[in-house]
């Protein structure tokens, strides 16, 4: 075989020796390639630059093709994981005097590859330097916290949940819909996990209290949207009560779109023997802790792709006790207890390739007076909040109030799934994270004359008005939209005649390059009829 650099190829006869030295040990294989590439110096002499190097990188394909082949053979052998494996140097050689010097740094989701060429008869050494990206599998945990209002959370000493919002970032947020207009909802349990289900207010999805006993399931939830997009991923529900899953989810119901958890734990509640009811709810404590011990579980040994925990303990202490000290230590029990979950998302994050979104937020505050009661629309039962592992919120979650039906649309990008047209035209929330185009659409109807304004989160592209004059989505059917103008998103504003339009509802939709709003318009004297 020629000595010159670019013919330092392999034939399949000639053994690589292979010796890997790593963080964790020194490996060595002998290896019998099963390519042969050669190249004859003597056909074309003097030999091209360009052509010398076209060689070179068919070498170096060739090693890195032999030297992944090891460096996964070695991880899987030795059950190293991979973000904790650095490669401080690896010798190849071969019977042809040639040596390859690689060495490979792996981080969560980079490997940086070195790889230099010598020819030891010559001393001519070719290097290259190339990043390759790996793609992290992508899951989401929300957590709801039962009934703590934002004061509380901000106010006392949160050791675990400080930390995850110090690596990512908190908010105050709100429930109930918009105040005395057709979204209001009340500031109750069931409602508020039903509108983060759906990313709905109250008059879409119709859960009104804690009985839920006729939900609109045309309003899908989120795990029903992941389930549809992608069946293969899996879902999973930690939670307190048993109705979360069977009534809000409606988990096997056909009108529910008949999904199915892959993990659940829940219906503790329902066990009166190894949970004994007691008159201070104490019970329901160490239901919380089962729930916790068995999410941390799940995510440690199984990872769902998308999971719901449900903690109900502070509600019953602000019940029993109001703005009280058993109240704060239960709110110092709950952190301890997602203190607990964080840590095995960590632990995911670190051995497994995994970039984990963790969300968690309450479904109400508490009146002011007592802080024993909700379900009223005082400032206090309205004002929650949302914290988050993540640094890559928006403007609009920054400079805005969220409210709880915007984390489905932020769970949706997240996991990088489209939700259907007919869908998203009833979203009413707004993704945290990523690009934003425009927010709080005011719409008024004055005789024929729609006069619509938008604020304007980012300039690029159009804003398009579609009009319906039915709600048939309600019933499971398709709203036929019109397309009634287009127009640059920086102008903010529009006014367009209903002249040409007989109907006495209307349900506008604003879309825009990155997101869409949406607005019921009422004509004054069809307010409090049916909707059809």
């Amino acid at each position: 075989m020629s000595t010159d650099p670019t013919s330092l190829l392999l034939s399949y006869d000639e053994k690589i020796i292979l010796s890997i030295k790593t963080s964790k040990g020194q490996f060595h294989s002998n290896i019998i390639p099963t390519q042969y590439y050669t190249y004859d110096s003597s056909i074309v002499s003097p030999i091209r630059t360009t052509t010398k190097l076209l060689c070179v990188l068919v070498l170096f394909l060739t090693l890195f093709i032999v030297l992944l082949s090891s460096i996964l053979w070695i991880i899987f052998t030795t059950n190293l994981p991979m973000s904790d494996f650095n490669i401080e140097q690896t010798t190849m050689s071969t019977e042809s005097s040639t040596e390859s010097i690689i060495s490979i740094q792996m981080s969560t989701n980079d490997i940086t590859l070195t790889t230099s060429v010598l020819d030891n008869n010559t001393q001519t050494t070719y290097s290259t330097t190339e990043v390759i990206h790996e793609e992290l599998t992508r899951k989401v945990l929300f957590i709801v916290a039962d009934g703590i209002p934002a004061d509380v959370i901000e106010n006392v000493s949160i050791i675990h949940m400080k930390r995850i919002q110090d690596i990512g970032a908190y908010t105050r947020a709100y429930v109930g819909g918009e105040k005395r207009m057709y979204t209001e909802t009340p500031t109750i349990s069931s409602p508020g996990y039903m509108s983060l289900l759906t990313g709905t207010w109250g008059n879409k999805h119709n859960v009104y209290n804690n009985h839920v006993r006729n939900p609109n399931y045309h309003y899908k939830n989120i795990f029903r949207l992941l389930k549809e997009q992608q069946p293969e991923k899996k879902i999973g529900i930690f939670s307190t009560w048993v109705k979360n899953r069977v009534k809000l989810i409606g988990e096997s119901l056909p009108e529910a779109g008949n999904i199915t958890f892959d993990y659940k734990f829940d219906g503790y509640e329902l066990d009166r023997i190894t949970y004994p009811r007691d008159k201070y709810a104490r019970h329901i404590f160490h239901i919380d802790e089962r729930v916790t011990n068995e999410t941390t579980r799940c995510i440690r040994t199984d990872a769902p792709d998308l999971s719901w925990v449900y903690l109900e303990y502070t509600d019953d202490m602000g019940h029993f006790y109001g703005d009280s000290e058993p109240f704060i230590r239960s709110v110092l029990s709950l952190d301890k207890q997602i203190g607990r979950i964080w840590q095995a998302i960590e632990y995911r994050m670190k051995y497994f390739n995994e970039d984990w979104l963790l969300l968690i937020t309450t479904d109400h505050g508490r009146d002011a007076k007592t802080g024993r009661e909700h379900s009223r629309q005082s400032i206090r039962e309205r004002t929650t909040w949302i914290i988050s592992n993540t640094k890559e919120m928006n403007q609009y979650f920054y400079d805005f109030q969220p409210g709880i039906v915007d984390i489905l649309p932020t769970i949706a990008r997240f996991l990088n799934f489209t939700i259907p047209i007919e869908s998203e035209r009833e979203l009413d929330g707004i993704p945290l994270i990523g690009n934003v185009s425009l927010t709080n659409p005011v719409i008024h109807l004055n005789g024929s004359a729609l006069n619509i304004s938008w604020t304007m989160l980012n300039n690029i592209g159009n804003v398009s008005i579609w009009i319906s004059e039915k709600n048939l989505f309600r019933k499971g059917l398709m709203d036929n939209y019109t397309l009634i103008s287009t127009v640059p998103i920086d102008q903010q504003m529009i006014n367009i005649d209903l002249d040409n339009y007989s109907s006495y509802f209307f349900k506008i939709v604003l879309e825009g390059q990155f997101n869409s709003v949406n607005k019921w318009i009422f004509r004054p004297w069809y307010r409090n009829q049916t909707i059809s």
